[in-house]
Parts: structure tokens; sequence; C-alpha cells
């Protein structure tokens, strides 16, 4: 009840939808920290790191599964249009899905020496599933989040969660390996997929035979910046964050990134918990408000005040504590996760506050310099990364890394403050 007041009293008048889809959130989370004492000390770090590589080549294809397409569903005041753009987005889900399945059929042992993980020589199939449900379930829920159905969301959510946790502990108790870890991540995908699904189904708005006279053709015309642009600012986006362990996998030992994967599940837990809720339902109200002609600038300011000061405790604990709090929860393999942990804090305690206000280059039509700024921040990790893989200091790295995304943050929030006066 205390929880909920400060919630209310911070997010204002959205802060209903946003405790709703903290609630499944929070749970979702809640129940994988919960068993992750557990799943740390039935799996090595060696193992959660090719979980880490397989977990980052799903990531980077899964965002752009659709073209960006399913962002775009918010935008039409027609359900009809935005239906046809769920049906345009499902359509090119599954060619991306079909053609990274060729590309694995002729290019498996290249890539996987790349990433010098030859462990999932096989298994990397399996990422097809996970992009196509991951894809198909990104698009459910902008959906359902144009329906103002975020009960189902925070459903969904905890669905992947509890799904995906259980299958990975049952497998580790029967002495799985790596193998549970990414079968258990796979069935937790497409669990989600079908959840998600069952709900949309269940929504009049989806159900009702609306009428429109636009193709897919025109449709995808008319949204033609989405995979133009956002798609590959997304891309960009998710090689930025996924790179690193790409890197880390490709130039140290497996219980390195494994570590370091660990030390980013911890520390953007505030993140998962809050910001992304927040973003859901900040993008719905500042489309909503720029339709009605009104002042988005106040909303933006409010939420980047509120987010501070929610997010300032738990991250002051992480920063101080980190390594002794890994030590004691995960146990004394993952000590150097902390560590980790220590050096990215300032930099994602800005990802905190600053992620959720991402959607408003798409609302005013900058999404051209939004893709630029990607591909800076790309560079500068990459050579961030790369300057400690020279020195074979991944501590250099991992700091030079959380250094340039600082620095990113910083740009992005001035320029963010700048689109909200518009």
């Amino acid at each position: 009840m205390i929880f909920k007041k400060t919630i209310e009293r911070f997010l204002g008048t959205s802060s209903k939808n946003v405790l709703i889809l903290m609630s499944g959130t929070i749970f979702s989370q809640f129940i994988s920290v919960l068993f992750s004492p557990i799943l740390t000390r039935i799996y090595t770090p060696e193992e959660y790191g090719i979980l880490g590589v397989f977990g980052s080549f799903v990531s980077i294809f899964a965002a752009i599964a659709s073209l960006k397409f399913d962002a775009a569903v918010l935008l039409p005041k027609k359900d009809s249009v935005a239906l046809k753009l769920l049906k345009l987005s499902s359509l090119i889900i599954m060619i991306i899905g079909f053609v990274i399945f060729i590309v694995l059929l002729f290019f498996e042992d290249l890539i996987l020496n790349l990433i010098n993980t030859p462990n999932l020589k096989g298994f990397i199939y399996l990422s097809v599933i996970s992009i196509w449900t991951i894809g198909f379930f990104n698009l459910f829920k902008n959906i359902l989040n144009r329906f103002e159905s975020y009960k189902s969301i925070a459903f969904s959510t905890v669905a992947k969660s509890v799904s995906t946790t259980s299958s990975q502990l049952g497998l580790g108790f029967l002495s799985f390996g790596f193998k549970g870890l990414i079968f258990g991540r796979v069935f937790g995908d497409v669990f989600s997929f079908f959840t998600s699904y069952f709900f949309l189904k269940k929504e009049s708005r989806f159900t009702s035979n609306l009428e429109e006279p636009k193709t897919l053709k025109m449709i995808a015309l008319e949204y033609q910046e989405f995979p133009k642009v956002t798609a590959l600012h997304t891309f960009f986006n998710t090689v930025s964050a996924s790179f690193p362990i790409l890197i880390l996998a490709s130039f140290f030992t497996a219980d390195v990134v494994g570590n370091f994967n660990q030390s980013l599940k911890i520390a953007f837990l505030p993140i998962t918990l809050i910001s992304a809720s927040t973003y859901q339902v900040f993008s719905r109200k500042v489309t909503e408000s720029l339709n009605k002609g009104k002042d988005i600038y106040g909303v933006t300011i409010e939420t980047i005040k509120k987010l501070s000061l929610i997010g300032l405790i738990p991250f002051l604990i992480l920063m101080i504590f980190a390594p002794w709090l890994f030590d004691f929860v995960f146990g004394n393999e993952w000590r150097v996760a902390g560590e980790y942990t220590q050096l990215m804090i300032p930099y994602i305690y800005l990802v905190f506050v600053v992620s959720p206000l991402a959607y408003l280059p798409i609302l005013r039509n900058r999404q051209r310099k939004a893709f630029v700024i990607e591909i800076v921040y790309l560079v500068l990790r990459i050579l961030g990364l790369l300057t400690g893989v020279y020195f074979n200091n991944v501590y250099l790295a991992i700091g030079l890394y959380s250094l340039t995304g600082l620095l990113i943050q910083c740009y992005n929030l001035n320029w963010f403050l700048k689109l909200a006066k518009k």
C-alpha cells in the first residue's frame, strides 16, 4: 500500500496504468531474482556466458524482426490501419526468421568461430524460434497497449518469467548444463507468445471486422520511415547493447561473459521494473496529448524528476555494496559481477531516467538523427571495448563501455528536452 501511494505520488495521473504494468514486471522479476541464487549455484558463470552469447544473437534480430512496423501501431487514429500494420508486421517477422535460418544453415561454423562459442553448434538454430516468438510478442504488446489492455501485458510478462525460470530450474536439476539455460529461455519465449496472442484474440477491437481500403503496400509506404530509419536505429541500438557480450566472448573467457551478463541483469533490474513500464504509458500519453494539440514538455520534465528520485537509492546501494551483495546472494563465483556493476552504475542510472523518453524522436519524426546518434554510440562503445582488449584488461574495457554510455545518455537527455519543447 505504501509502495502504491509512493508511485502514485511520483507518477501522477498515469500511475494506475504504470502500476498495472509494473505489477507484472515486478512479479516477473521477483520470480527471476528469487530463484537466481539457486540457478547461479546450479549453473556456472561459463554456462551463463554461453547463454549470454545466445541471448545477444537473438536480441539483435528479434528487436527488428518486424522492421519496427510494430512501433507504428500506436500512431494511427483508426484501429483498422493499426490492424493492417499488425498484418504487415506479422508477415515481415516470418520472412526475417526464415532468412536467418537459411544464413545459419550455410554459415553456422563461421558465425560460431567468430564469437568463439563452438558449444552452440546445433543449438544456434533455436535462436530462430526465439526471434519469431519475441518479434510477435513485442508486436502483440504494442497492440494491447493501443487497446489499453495493460493487465494482459502484465500477465504475459509474468507468464514469460515463470515459464523460463521453472524450466531452467527443472533442466538444471537434471544436469542439462548450458543446454538447460537455452531450452528454458526458448520455452519462455514460446510460452509468452501464446499467452499474449490469447489475450489479443479476446479484445473486441481486434476481432471486430473493420473495413480498411488501404492495402498493405499503401500502409508500408505511409509508414516507410520505420523500416528505413527506426529499424536501423533499433538494430544499432541493440547491437550496441549486445556487442559487448559478443566482443568479450571473442577475446576473453566464458566466465567473464557470464559475470558481465549477470551484472547487466541485476544492474538493469530497476530499468526493467520501472522505466520500461513508464515508456509504454509515456509513449501513449504524449501521443494522445500531441494529437489533441496539448503541451508535452510538462509531462516530460515531470517524468524525468520522478524517475530520478525513484532510482536514486537503489542505484546508490548497488554502487557501494555490489561486490558484497553478489557474493552473498549468488555465491562467491559471482563477486566479480558485482565489481563490473560498480563500474557501470553511473551510466545505467542515467539510462533509467532517460530511456522512457526515447519515444520522442519517433513522435517528432526525428528518427534519422536518433539513428546517427546510435551509430556514433556503437562506434564509441566498440572502440572502448577494443581498447580494453588491446591492454588485455576487462575492467578497462567495461569502464570505457560505461563512460561512452554515460556521455551519449547526457546528450540524449538534452536533445529529448528540446524535442519536448517544440
